[in-house]
Parts: C-alpha cells; structure tokens; sequence
C-alpha cells in the first residue's frame, strides 16, 4: 500500500467506511447477477458502468467541496495574520518615527 493510501485511510469517517463498502457489495451483486442470468461481458459492463461514473461523481464532488472549504480557512486565517501584520508594522513605524524626533544631532565641530 502507498503512503498516500495509507494517509487517506487514517483521515476516513466510520459513515465513509459504511458506504464504500455497501457500494463495493452492491457493485459485486450486480456483477454476480448479470453473470448468474447469463448476460454478455457487454451487459455486465453497461450495467456496471452507471453505477461507476454515479460513484465517481459523488466521491470528487465529496473531495472537490472538501478541497474548497480547506481553501477558504486558509484564505480566512491567511487574511487575519496579514491585516495584524499590517497593523503591527504601522504601530512600528509610528514607535520609530516618534522615537526619531526625540534624537538630537550633535553639535558639528567647526574646521
């Protein structure tokens, strides 16, 4: 198994589990049936094949959704620290100008 299965399996919900594996016992049910009622290998697969793009569909959309929602909590959080930022650096210069006015130049030795 690849590390990036073996990440995705830690990161999956019990209700995930559940409907992987329904859909697993459902996909080989009707494989199992069609060969049982004597379809050819192109029934099995047309009937196969619905069941696949409806399963795939739902499964990007899931991961499409979920890749967008981690987006904008990057967005959200990424603004924030730069508004604060932003607000720390302009208190800073302030600090800086002020402290800047109370410095004094000494007096130039005459040649």
């Amino acid at each position: 198994m690849s590390p990036l299965v073996a990440a995705e399996m830690k990161n999956m919900t019990t209700q995930q589990v559940v409907l992987i594996l329904g859909l697993s016992t459902l996909l080989a049910t009707v494989i199992i049936w069609l060969t049982v009622i004597g379809a050819d290998p192109v029934a099995i697969v047309s009937g196969i094949a619905p069941i696949l793009l409806l399963v795939g569909g739902a499964f990007g959309w899931a991961k499409i959704n979920d890749l967008k929602r981690g987006v904008d909590e990057v967005k959200d959080q990424g603004n924030g620290r730069l508004t604060k930022l932003q607000d720390d650096n302009k208190e800073l210069h302030e600090k800086i100008a002020s402290l800047s006015l109370l410095i004094q130049h000494p007096p130039e030795l005459e040649k």
